[in-house]
Formats: structure tokens, sequence, C-alpha cells
């Protein structure tokens, strides 16, 4: 409890946030985002202080971005941090970048990608998010001629992979954070990029803002107040759209209607996609990529649309989203006699289950071999008494072009048994009598 006349605690305001926001019951685990900075340090310790760390696994996950050079401190830092709590670490480092210096969108996107493959279904990811970050958000997204979404700025929740992200201290103020830890005698790092005005946020933070507040002493509550005033707007305006997405998506496809888009105004079909790409969990499109969208649509012919870790295509009336694919070696082949046969690409692998109780056969499997081969144009399915074009197949079955392409050949021999365990032959399914086994292919994110 805090004294009379005395703001409540961070470790209060950590508690009162997670027992409003925390599904009950809450199986998982809580990730705190850890950078070292003041923010994200001051987050681990109070949500360390409340009584859902005692009742709950509390992890750190810290990602060394590998854009400075005391990168290597700021890991240290949180690593000492934790030790000193008693807290696991998990630690990412960044790939290479396509340049030298990435963007903070690129840099935001490779931290939060790397958050996600960590996060076990139910987990609830914690951001130290606090209310000078909305003024600072709201401005750079007016700058960038963002909408509505884009003024709203931070949300408190929200589903995020296959749990949620909670930003507990979104009612503070920087300076609250930064006096608590003060007072207990905390250190964190500094980064100076922070100070840099060639950095769009720390201009906009050390220039813009204290410019404004001369004229608007409370200039930063009132941009804050007017993220949240947007975000009120902006989820009226996601309830409409879901409405008409319930109507629109084929949830066996998870395809969206071209021809249910095209009956839509151009201002409702925009903020439709929008929606349908958040709500599966992807980077929102920059405003050139939807208006191409809306170009392209009009017309009846396949599409392609992409932008970083997203691309959407078109096969028939449905228009699909999906993560960038993978080039596929030409002269990519493998020989299969033991084990499961790992594919290129992201496309997963094919494995050998027991009939009997669905077990994996890690053992010796009948010797075959798998290509991607396009000069495959003729197969025989089982039951068939002629080969067929491996298109009209396809198209039997509504697979897209680009998916044919990545559907693994098998063979035994020279004869083609198999499309994945799309379509097998009389030879595949005599094999699989034989064997008490049957062939299935895991499908990886490609």
């Amino acid at each position: 409890m805090s004294a009379p006349g005395h703001p409540p605690s961070l470790s209060t305001v950590a508690e009162q946030f997670l027992d409003q926001h925390l599904p009950t019951p809450f199986t998982g685990r809580l990730l705190v985002a850890l950078s070292g900075g003041a923010d994200s340090t001051a987050l681990l310790l109070s949500i360390s202080e409340t009584a859902h760390a005692g009742q709950h696994p509390l992890e750190a996950l810290h990602f060394n971005h590998a854009v400075q050079d005391h990168s290597d401190q700021w890991q240290t830092h949180s690593q000492q941090l934790c030790d000193s709590l008693g807290l696991a670490l998990h630690c990412g480092l960044a790939r290479g970048w396509s340049r030298q210096q990435p963007s903070e969108t690129e840099l935001r996107q490779a931290r939060y990608d790397w958050m996600n493959e960590l996060m076990k279904p139910g987990d609830a990811l914690l951001t130290a998010h606090h209310r000078d970050d909305l003024a600072e958000t709201l401005l750079l997204n007016l700058m960038r001629a963002s909408g509505i979404h884009g003024q709203r700025a931070i949300a408190p929740s929200r589903t995020f992979g296959p749990g949620l992200l909670l930003r507990p201290f979104l009612p503070l103020r920087r300076s609250r954070i930064e006096s608590w830890l003060q007072q207990r005698g905390v250190q964190w790092m500094d980064d100076p990029s922070n100070r840099d005005p060639g950095v769009p946020r720390s201009f906009i933070r050390h220039q813009v803002i204290p410019e404004l507040q001369k004229h608007w002493p409370d200039a930063a509550e009132s941009l804050a107040r007017s993220a949240e005033l947007s975000g009120e707007a902006a989820a009226l305006v996601d309830e409409y759209c879901d409405q008409d997405l319930d109507a629109l998506v084929d949830p066996g496809q998870d395809a969206l209607s071209v021809s249910g888009l095209q009956q839509l105004q151009p201002a409702r079909q925009r903020a439709v996609i929008r929606r349908w790409i958040q709500r599966r969990g992807f980077p929102a499109p920059p405003a050139s990529r939807l208006m191409e969208l809306q170009r392209q649509l009009s017309g009846d012919g396949g599409l392609l649309i992409a932008w970083p870790n997203c691309e959407l295509r078109r096969y028939r009336d449905g228009l699909r989203l999906m993560h960038p694919l993978l080039d596929i070696a030409t002269d990519w082949r493998v020989e299969w006699h033991r084990g499961a046969c790992e594919l290129p690409a992201g496309l997963g692998r094919l494995e050998w289950r027991r009939l009997s109780d669905n077990s994996l056969v890690d053992g010796p499997v009948p010797p075959l071999s798998v290509d991607f081969d396009p000069a495959c144009s003729r197969f025989r399915p089982a039951g068939s008494a002629r080969t067929r074009t491996l298109k009209n197949l396809f198209q039997e079955q509504g697979i897209p072009p680009w998916e044919r392409v990545r559907i693994p050949r098998i063979y035994r021999g020279q004869e083609l048994i198999g499309l994945g365990d799309l379509l097998g032959s009389d030879s595949l399914a005599q094999l699989q009598q034989e064997t008490q086994s049957r062939l299935v292919w895991q499908r990886g994110r490609n």
C-alpha cells in the first residue's frame, strides 16, 4: 500500500495491471523484455516484487541488436541484473543486417520476431513502454502520415504470437520511473542514440516536445491522451471490420474473398485488409502498398504485394497472406533411407508414421529420393488408369501456383510415387500397406 498522498509504487502499479489484464486462470510464463535501460530495468524489478512472480515463472528476454560498439555491455549488464534476482535470462543475437545502420522499425521487428519464437502458448510478454513513449510515438506516426491506427500509438494489451503482449507502465511518466530507480540506488545503461538528434525519436524527445511544452506545459500528457482517444476510435473501426471479415474470410483456406472486397468502398476495403493483416499477426503494410493492392484487385489475375516480413498473393477469389517464400535450389535432391527427411526453405520435413499408434519411424525407412524438379509434369494417382498432368491435378486440388513448385516430389527408383502427402500412387499405397506406416508431410512456416 502507498502512503496517503503519495502515488503507488511501481510494484503496486505492475501488480494492479497484471490483476486486471492476465487471464484467469493464467498458466503461462511472465516474460519481461529487458534491454538494460531504465524503463525495462524498472519493469523487471517491479514485476519480480509482485505476487504474480511467486505464482508464475518469471523470465527475462534480452535481444542483442549488434549495431553498437557497446551492445555486448548491455547484454552483460542484463545478465548481472537477472543473476542478482535469481532469474533466467534468454539472449538473442541479431543476424546480419541488410545495411550498415538498420532503421528503428527494422530493429524493433527483429526483436519482436525473436521474442515471438521464444513464446509458448499462454505466455505473457511484458514491455516497458510508458506515457512519454505514447506522446513520442504519436508524433512519429503523424509525420509518417499514419491513419487512426497509427495515431492510437501503443495499446496496453493485445494478442501476440501464441500469447499476450502487456505494457504495465503506460500510465507512468519516464521521470517517475527513473526517480524510483534512483531512490533504490539501481544502476541502468544509457543508450547514446537516445541523445542523437539524427535519430527521429531522439529529435522528438529532446527538441520537439520541450519546445511544445514552452507554450503548452502539459503537451506530453495531451499527446498521450490524444493517442488514447484515437485508440478508442480505432477499436470501433476494428469492431466494424471484424463484422465484415466474418463474411469475407474463408476459414478453411484462411483466404480473404476478392469479390467480397470489391463490393466495398475503397476506404472500407483498406480498413478491412489492415484489420485482417493485424489479426493474422503480420506487420501493417505501408499506405503505398495498400494502394497498389487496391489497384491490382480491380483485375482478375494473380497478384503479389510484398513488404518486410510479409507477402500478399491471390489465387482465384482468395487473397492469401504469408511470410516471404524462400528460394529452393534448382538442383536440390536428397536420398532418403533413414529417419525423417528434412526439406529446404522452411518447408518442414517428410516422415513415416506407424499406422498402429502414429509414432515416428526413426530407424531405416523404404529407400526413396526427394526433389522439387519442375520438369516433372505428369503423375498417375492411386486408382487411376492413366497419367495426368500435375497442372490439372493441382487445379483440381485448389493448390495455388506458388505452392505447386514447393511440393516435394517423392520417388522410388525412377517412379514418381507421391507429391508430399497430398497425392499418392498405387505404388505408394502398396508400400504403406507393406510397412504398416503412412507418409506424412510435417509442414514448416513456408
